[in-house]
């Protein structure tokens, strides 16, 4: 009976121990890495690129399940792959203690799904309302920034791999841009 149990314990433990740690794949229907277009996109509002270059374009869209409080939402994609590589979703609030409230019901949702957040010591000094989770290129940030009456939650999903691979892309054909680490075999 006593082996039954220890191995019952042994068996439940990994399960416990990852409960809530899911991968991070992507946030309000869109996938990091998925190819899209603004077509792509349920209720794509503009189309802008970032900064007048060609280094990212910018989709907003208007999500199938939006998330209440948070109310602008942009796709950022590589611009010749058209791979997703962040995600991102703003509110705003007129008062600070309003947006850092609505951050720590956020909190609770993400730590429910992706575990507990990662630690990071430099925001005790800085008094920064923000949290960070997962692990290696995936990652989701969340953060209230602002002044006066206006302070901003803005939440994003991020894969720094893929961002970086986008911003090396050259062109190629549409949607199958090469970033210069996986240089297009030529030899035919």
């Amino acid at each position: 009976m006593r082996t039954a149990a220890l191995f019952f314990v042994l068996l439940a433990f990994p399960i416990l121990l990852f409960a809530g740690d899911e991968k991070i794949e992507g946030g309000f229907g869109i996938m990091l890495g998925e190819q899209t277009s603004k077509e792509d996109l349920p209720g794509a509002l503009d189309l802008e690129e970032s900064d007048g270059n060609d280094d990212e374009t910018v989709y907003q869209f208007i999500p199938v399940h939006p998330y209440k409080p948070l109310t602008e939402y942009s796709v950022f994609v590589a611009p010749y792959s058209g791979k997703v590589y962040q995600i991102q979703a703003t509110g705003v609030f007129k008062k600070k203690s309003k947006c850092v409230k609505e951050l720590g019901k956020l909190e609770k949702i993400l730590s429910g799904k992706y575990g507990d957040k990662n630690i990071d010591s430099s925001l005790r000094f800085t008094k920064l309302d923000r949290i960070d989770y997962g692990k290696g290129a995936r990652r989701i940030y969340a953060g209230c920034m602002g002044y006066f009456s206006r302070h901003t939650l803005k939440l994003t999903y991020v894969d720094n791999d893929l961002r970086k691979a986008g911003m090396n892309e050259k062109p190629g054909k549409v949607g199958q841009g090469v970033s210069e680490t996986e240089e297009r075999d030529a030899s035919g």
